[in-house]
């Protein structure tokens, strides 16, 4: 599959009837989705009885049985169905035009997000708008270049995860930030202070000013 030649909703349609996302908590990989899906639920938390959005839930095996009644959004019609199964409040919308009113949300959750799509910045911007003033995001990103290394170690093909479309780096994102945003925290997994170039993924926690 060419992810070059589809539109990434097309794209997002076609990952979401192949990739059950359940079955990537199992086994080797599973060890680390686990890990970042922990640290996130642990931020969710944080919410219980406020508004969370999360954008891009796919599955929603993040916030599964967490006791939350979160705003679970994906692109995907496939995953959407799959959601409102298990789900109160779902949005089946883009991430570029969150139907969503400005300032409502006191949290939300970006993980492994950003880099399926080629205008990162713009989810970014959409989050913002609709967080309060004080509001927080939890934003995970991966380390492409380890996990192409790891698919081939583990003679997965594409190299590449398919459905990844742009490569989202610490300085990247800070770049984003422009005077908006406050970082509140980062690390990087599975080590927290290893350089971002050594670990799988980066974590950073921001707070809107």
């Amino acid at each position: 599959m060419d992810s070059s030649k589809l539109t990434e909703k097309k794209l997002h349609e076609t990952d979401a009837k192949t990739n059950i996302q359940l079955d990537q908590t199992r086994g080797i990989t599973g060890f680390f989705y686990n890990m970042y899906i922990r640290d996130s639920r642990r931020f969710a938390m944080r919410f219980v009885g406020k508004t969370i959005l999360d954008v891009g839930a796919g599955d929603g095996i993040i916030l599964a049985n967490s006791g939350l009644a979160p705003i679970e959004m994906d692109i995907s019609a496939e995953r959407c169905a799959r959601l409102k199964k298990r789900q109160e409040y779902v949005l089946c919308a883009s991430g570029f035009n969150l139907p969503i009113r400005s300032e409502t949300v006191d949290g939300c959750l970006l993980i492994a997000i950003l880099e399926h799509t080629r205008r990162p910045q713009c989810v970014v911007d959409e989050v913002h708008r609709v967080l309060k003033k004080g509001g927080e995001v939890a934003i995970l990103v991966p380390n492409d270049v380890a996990l192409t290394i790891g698919r081939m170690l583990l003679l997965k093909y594409p190299p590449r995860y398919p459905g990844h479309l742009s490569f989202i780096t610490p300085k990247r994102i800070k770049s984003w930030l422009r005077e908006r945003f406050r970082v509140t925290r980062q690390y990087n997994l599975p080590f927290h202070n290893v350089s971002f170039w050594l670990s799988l993924y980066h974590f950073v926690f921001l707070q809107k000013k």
